[in-house]
C-alpha cells in the first residue's frame, strides 16, 4: 500500500490552521431587559388592564426566573400622566423605587415642573436617570449621567439616551436648558462606551420613529433601542439592530432575553454576538402587590380630596 505522507502532513497543517483561525467561545451570558410604558393608564384606580400593583407582582415572578436582569424605563415620569398635578411626581417616585427600578432617562415631560424640581426627585430615587441630549446652557450638567454602564456576568453593557425637543411637542424648555443634535451626540455617547471597553450599547430614546431609524443607519455601534410611541407596542429588527418601541397607552411588561457570546479569534479580536428574544406579558389577572397598593392609595386619596 503506497501512501502519500507528505499530503497527509499537509492536510493536517492546514487543519491546525483552520482550528487556530476558527473563533473561540470564551464568554456566555444570559441578561434579562424589563420594560414598561403607560403610565396614565397603570394610575388609574379602576383600570381594566391592571395598575402599578399588579404590574409589580409580574415583575417579581419574571425577575425570579431571570438569571440577571435591569428593568429600564423611558422617561417622562413625572408628567404628564393622570395624577402629575397632585404631588408633582413624589409618590410615585416612591413607588418606583419600591419596585426596584433601574435606570430611565429623563424625557421631555419631566421639566414641567421646571428644572429644580426634576433635580430634586432625582435625589430621591433609588434608581439612575440618564440624559445625553439634553443640556444647561452653563456647561453644567443636568443629571449626574449622561451616560450609565452596567457589568453583568463579565458583560459591560452601557445606555445613552435621546430626548426630542419641546417645541415639537408644544412644551416650552426651561431658558437654561438645550437639546443637542440628536445624531452629534449619539456619535460622541457611542464612542465614549466604546473607548469604556463596553460590550453592548443600548439607546433610549424619545423622539419620531423616523429619527430612531435615521440614527440606526447614521449612527453605527448601537445594538438595542428601546424608544417609545404613541401606538401601540411594537418590536422588529432594523439594520440588524433590535428595537422595541413601548406605546404610551400600554401597560403591558415587555421581557427581552439577551442570550450572549463572546468570541476570541486567532488574532485576539474579540467579538460578541447578541441573540435576542422577547414577549409581551399582561397583567392585569395578577394580585395586587399590598406594599405598591398601599401607596397607590394614597394617590387616590389626594385625588378625592
Amino acid at each position: 500500500m503506497n501512501i502519500n505522507g507528505g499530503g497527509m502532513k499537509r492536510t493536517f497543517f492546514l487543519f491546525l490552521i483552520f482550528l487556530s483561525m476558527s473563533p473561540l467561545l470564551f464568554g456566555h451570558a444570559k441578561i434579562t431587559l424589563f420594560t414598561f410604558g403607560g403610565l396614565d393608564e397603570l394610575l388609574h384606580e379602576n383600570s381594566q388592564e391592571g395598575n402599578l400593583a399588579s404590574l409589580a407582582t409580574l415583575l417579581e415572578e419574571e425577575r425570579a426566573c431571570a438569571e440577571d436582569s435591569l428593568t429600564i424605563l423611558g422617561g417622562n415620569i413625572l408628567s404628564p400622566h393622570v395624577l402629575a398635578g397632585l404631588d408633582k411626581g413624589n409618590l410615585l417616585i416612591d413607588i418606583l423605587n419600591a419596585m426596584s427600578v433601574d435606570i430611565t432617562s429623563v424625557g421631555p415631560h419631566d421639566l414641567d415642573f421646571g428644572k429644580d424640581l426634576l433635580q430634586q426627585r432625582i435625589k430621591e430615587s433609588h434608581f439612575s436617570w440618564i440624559a445625553s441630549n439634553l443640556l444647561s446652557i452653563d456647561g453644567t450638567a443636568l443629571v449626574e449621567n449622561e451616560t450609565k454602564i452596567y457589568e453583568i456576568q463579565g458583560i459591560k453593557i452601557g445606555f445613552f439616551s435621546l430626548a426630542k425637543p419641546l417645541a415639537k411637542i408644544g412644551v416650552k424648555a426651561p431658558p437654561d436648558l438645550y437639546f443637542a443634535s440628536p445624531l452629534y451626540m449619539a456619535r460622541q455617547k457611542c464612542k465614549e462606551l466604546k473607548k469604556a471597553d463596553v460590550d453592548i450599547i443600548i439607546a433610549i430614546t424619545q423622539q419620531p420613529l423616523a429619527d430612531d431609524l435615521r440614527l440606526l443607519h447614521e449612527v453605527p455601534g448601537i445594538d438595542l433601542l428601546l424608544g417609545r410611541s404613541d401606538r401601540d407596542t411594537i418590536s422588529w429588527f432594523e439594520n440588524k439592530v433590535f428595537i422595541h418601541r413601548m406605546g404610551d397607552k400600554d401597560s403591558l411588561l415587555t421581557r427581552i432575553d439577551l442570550v450572549i457570546e463572546k468570541h476570541k479569534n486567532h488574532f485576539h479580536q474579540k467579538q460578541l454576538h447578541i441573540y435576542p428574544s422577547f414577549r409581551y406579558v399582561e397583567h392585569k389577572s395578577k394580585t395586587r402587590n399590598a406594599k405598591i397598593l398601599e401607596k397607590m392609595e394614597k394617590y387616590y386619596a389626594l385625588d378625592r380630596s
